[in-house]
């Protein structure tokens, strides 16, 4: 039986670069995305770099018959889930009344309903193994509601309510739940979200890379720490937005996000 990494979202950007933070420290990674063929070429990638056994499985996780299908095909595998990364997600950039509804809706699906399945279906193989780390990603919008991005601002602050209180569940197991938040990265992220167009990424050369995001992200997983946030500035953007009021955050994030 092999105990390996599982990362979702791990065809780019913070998901991908976690992947290789993880296959760098010697530990078997399952990999998923929804093409198959791209998440198997960074599988192969890593296994032949880092010298670990890599499997790359291609399943969309908004559909929940494919996450029962994940989860099976890793036991079929003989493998049991001993680091759970849920990295994959993605946002949408509009006033909610002029966006696709089905991919907000999918957006929930993936941001919130994949990430909650996964825990429940892979906490069961951290207790056998005695031992489990969970790494959730939700983001520095999860503190503030955020208008022109209402349902992913909302899906982040689901991600960062849950996971403080499955962590909290666990805290009598030897398994720990780490809430990664970070704020703006440079990554395929704002590509996806049709976000070119906002002011928050009028400068993305001065942003973080998703290397250095996933580095500091990998360290407070093997520490087994709670709510965490890489930078000064989002750790800042946390401590303010306690004492703003939620209708002002609204007004600011709106000017902030507003087309440029």
């Amino acid at each position: 039986m092999t105990h390996v990494s599982l990362v979702t979202g791990a065809s780019s950007g913070i998901g991908y670069h976690i992947a290789r933070e993880l296959a760098l420290r010697g530990e078997p990674v399952v990999l998923v995305s929804r093409d198959p063929e791209g998440i198997q070429a960074v599988a192969t990638e890593l296994s032949k770099e880092f010298g670990v056994d890599a499997w790359g499985f291609g399943f969309d996780l908004t559909d929940q018959d494919s996450r029962k299908e994940l989860v099976h095909a890793i036991e079929s595998h003989d493998l049991q889930i001993k680091y759970l990364v849920n990295n994959a997600g993605f946002g949408n950039y509009g006033p909610l009344a002029e966006t696709d509804i089905q991919k907000e809706l999918a957006m929930i699906e993936l941001n919130d309903s994949a990430l909650v399945e996964l825990c429940y279906l892979a906490i069961p193989h951290m207790k056998k193994i005695g031992y489990g780390r969970i790494l959730n990603v939700a983001s520095t919008a999860a503190f503030i509601p955020g208008p022109l991005m209402a349902v992913y601002y909302a899906t982040k602050a689901f991600v960062l309510s849950f996971s403080a209180a499955l962590r909290e569940e666990l805290i009598d197991e030897t398994i720990s739940v780490t809430t990664l938040c970070p704020g703006p990265t440079r990554s395929r992220f704002q590509e996806h979200a049709n976000l070119e167009e906002s002011k928050l990424f009028s400068n993305e050369s001065r942003l973080p890379t998703a290397e250095s995001v996933a580095e500091f992200a990998v360290e407070e997983l093997m520490k087994g720490s709670g709510i965490v946030s890489p930078g000064i500035g989002n750790k800042l953007t946390i401590w303010v937005s306690r004492f703003v009021p939620r209708s002002l955050a609204a007004k600011m994030v709106k000017q902030f996000q507003a087309k440029k």
